[in-house]
């Protein structure tokens, strides 16, 4: 009888110590750091840097876009204004859209503007006038 108590009580102890393995395993991996977590600022803010861009009509070109802090805008392989715009290409946010602006070497000049669809920390999606998508990858 006593060795059945005894037993019993280890049973018990081998339960209650399963029980907490399980718990803390489960605790641990369920358990998010806030750090963790990004909320993207406004797009003004958060569009500022380098992308690697995605035109979703154009599978095969990479495109790289730079957003500058004074609202200069630089692409490579001429995306909006082709390889013989002049230097002088400018973005602004305009209510939800971003406009950007360029001169041609003829002295003319164009304008875009495109409606912003989705804005993470690492991604902004962009509406090209009904017509295509600008998938843009925060460049690391």
């Amino acid at each position: 009888m006593r060795k059945n108590l005894i037993f019993t009580e280890i049973r018990k102890l081998h339960y209650v110590f399963i029980i907490l393995i399980l718990s803390a395993l489960f605790v641990s991996c369920h358990k998010k750091n806030e750090s963790d977590v990004c909320i993207a600022p406004t797009i003004e803010k958060n569009l500022v840097g380098i992308w690697d861009a995605l035109l979703m009509s154009d599978e095969g070109t990479k495109y790289i876009l730079e957003f500058k802090n004074d609202g200069s805008y630089v692409e490579s392989n001429g995306l909006l204004f082709g390889t013989d715009n002049a230097p002088d290409i400018t973005w602004k946010i305009q209510k939800d859209s971003v406009v950007v602006t360029g001169k041609y070497n003829n002295a003319t000049s164009g304008s875009y503007s495109f409606s912003v669809l989705t804005n993470t920390c690492e991604k902004v999606v962009f509406d090209m006038e009904g017509i295509d998508k600008l998938i843009l990858t925060r460049k690391k």
